[in-house]
């Protein structure tokens, strides 16, 4: 169904979200000034799937199409609206940050719709920290930043493997066709 809303409809979720392979059309966000912004503004639980097809969503900090920052776990996912905002930003999801206790993961997921942001954008993600885990996952649209951003994952701390690009990556500094800043991470 088509969506309108002014602000992110979940702040943080922490529970299970089975899409059963159903997928949630022109979904809109418009959140200027608002940080945690996307279908769901924080994951600490697990979301499968489930697509986003078409829409847009902006906001300030940790702005994603599916999710503002990840903590949890996201498999079987995609989004291919656009996405804007100013830092941490990813057509899947703004920033990926899991902890020592509980790590983050994104596997077999894409994302394929413009990315537009300052600093930490991404195709897919905007961020990735040293507790996350980025597989099986691709990216093709374009992406567009000022610093530290590429056409996959914005800066990498952690592990990626099995991912592609092929969006165009235009901007300033530190950018990359796949990583902008692979900062100690693994890229396999």
């Amino acid at each position: 169904s088509d969506t309108q809303l002014n602000a992110a409809p979940v702040t943080t979720f922490a529970g299970t979200l089975t899409g059963l392979g159903h997928t949630i059309s022109n979904l809109t966000i418009e959140a200027l000034n608002t940080d945690n912004v996307g279908l769901i503004g924080t994951n600490t639980g697990t979301i499968r799937d489930l697509g986003l097809v078409g829409g847009s969503v902006t906001g300030q900090s940790n702005v994603g199409g599916l999710v503002g920052w990840n903590k949890g776990t996201i498999s079987n996912a995609y989004a291919t609206g656009t996405v804007t905002g100013n830092y941490y930003v990813g057509g899947l999801v703004g920033n990926v940050g899991g902890t020592k206790t509980s790590y983050s993961t994104i596997n077999n997921a894409y994302a394929t719709g413009t990315v537009t942001g300052e600093q930490y954008i991404g195709g897919l993600a905007g961020n990735s920290n040293i507790y996350s885990t980025i597989s099986n996952v691709y990216a093709t649209g374009a992406v567009t930043g000022h610093t530290y951003f590429g056409g996959l994952v914005g800066t990498n701390k952690g592990t990626i493997s099995n991912a592609y690009a092929a969006g165009a990556v235009t901007g300033g500094n530190y950018l990359g066709g796949l990583v902008g800043d692979n900062y100690q991470g693994t890229i396999n």
